[in-house]
């Protein structure tokens, strides 16, 4: 069912490994925060929805969003 909702799962490649590791060297991310950005920026999001981020920064074509906030 769960399947049916959800667009399947992006592999990780080289290019999303390069886009995080520049993402997080530019923006003075974690790498981790950056290959989460660098993945929703591949796969078409326009928000991410994050408490860690600063809420309304925008990377890339990317906007972040605290749903706390």
């Amino acid at each position: 069912m769960l399947e049916t909702l959800l667009d399947p799962p992006l592999p990780l490649t080289l290019d999303i490994h390069k886009a995080a590791i520049d993402l997080s060297r530019y923006n003075k991310l974690a790498f981790y925060d950056g290959l989460i950005i660098a993945a929703a920026v591949r796969a078409g999001c326009n928000a991410l929805y994050s408490e860690d981020l600063q809420d309304g920064r925008e990377m890339e074509s990317l906007t972040i969003r605290n749903p706390f906030a």
